[in-house]
């Protein structure tokens, strides 16, 4: 809801009001800046998983901008009118169309005649009399990059599995000279990883490579909505695998429940600590697509959900953070509704 809240919140604030698209634009640009003066990866990190999930997830399937990327298990994205005659043009329009036009200033920058490659995104460069062309085949894993010279440092990003054996140690990037017209070639492994929420340790989701995955749920009671504001509207109802929730929104305040069919229960024997460093052998590949197995749901019932990437969902229900609860009964996260309010805050 466009508000500050208490720092490390980011379980509690997981409504259908947040995050702002805006907000993850800005931050963005934030980072880009920082990471000119400083050089330091995190902030190219941030850039990657902000432009991969919430910038590209914020472009309508048929057009239109989002305003609120909703983390709340069991929402959907609401877009903007694509007929620019019927457009609220609200804040998030307005920096939609900068960024949408800008992603080309995130792949790269330069630094003493040397082009530096931050972003595993397929693109032709020039760099005086230089030209280079950067192909990046996530789903078939291979990156190759062409230059008629010069000098080229590589980002070689942490999602990358085989990482170790492409980089010198303690470096992040690959050097790579183009002194005659030549075309390197890599093979890589994107890794699956275990997201986490600082304020509830049960609660996790999962990315792979650079794309943060969640499991489809659907359109169930959709296009039913609420006003969150000056001409923005939010989804009204939540729904999880069949059981829904409706709460109340008012500009600045919105009501948070959990629902039971966001508990996935663990195998017996397993905790959360064990799970956490254990969780890649729930993830099966089946017909080139990723499943969440070796679960049931809170009925006892042995699940097998699809994971796709978050950017995806536009047209459907989604759930990115699942609470994983041990097997005993009284077990589950200590999770309970919450009003998050500007002015507790």
């Amino acid at each position: 809801m466009e508000h500050f809240f208490a720092d490390g919140l980011l379980d509690a604030s997981r409504t259908q009001c947040n995050a702002e698209s805006c907000c993850c634009y800005n931050m963005m640009k934030l980072s880009g800046l920082l990471f000119m003066m400083t050089g330091e990866t995190k902030y190219i990190e941030y850039t990657e998983k902000t432009l991969w999930n919430a910038r590209l997830g914020s472009i309508g399937p048929e057009g239109g901008y989002t305003y609120f990327n909703p983390m709340g298990t069991g929402y959907y994205r609401l877009y903007s009118p694509a007929k620019p005659e019927d457009n609220p043009f609200w804040c998030c329009v307005g920096t939609g169309m900068e960024d949408f036009a800008s992603f080309a200033d995130k792949i790269c920058y330069v630094e003493d005649r040397t082009l530096i490659i931050t972003q595993w995104i397929s693109s032709d460069m020039t760099l005086g009399d230089e030209r280079y062309e950067l192909r990046a085949d996530h789903k078939k894993g291979k990156l190759s990059l062409s230059g008629t010279g010069g000098n080229v440092k590589l980002r070689i990003p942490a999602w990358i599995k085989n990482r170790d054996r492409i980089l010198p140690e303690k470096s992040d990037y690959l050097d790579i000279s183009f002194e005659k017209d030549r075309t390197f070639e890599l093979d890589f492994d994107m890794e699956i990883s275990l997201l986490s929420l600082p304020d509830e340790p049960a609660a996790k989701g999962f990315s792979y490579g650079p794309f943060v995955l969640c499991v489809p749920l659907g359109k169930d009671k959709w296009g039913i909505t609420e006003n969150a504001g000056i001409e923005v509207s939010a989804p009204a109802w939540k729904v999880v695998f069949g059981e829904s929730y409706k709460g109340s929104i008012t500009y600045g305040k919105t009501t948070r429940k959990v629902l039971d069919s966001e508990y996935l229960t663990l195998p017996k024997g397993e905790t959360i600590e064990s799970f956490s460093k254990g969780f890649r052998k729930y993830i099966i590949v089946k017909d080139d697509s990723l499943y969440l197995s070796g679960l049931s749901d809170c009925n006892g019932n042995e699940l097998e959900l699809p994971l796709i990437p978050y950017y995806l969902t536009g047209n459907m229900r989604y759930g990115i953070y699942w609470y994983f609860s041990s097997p005993n009964p009284g077990a589950k996260a200590s999770v309970s509704p919450v009003t998050l309010n500007k002015k507790d805050t």
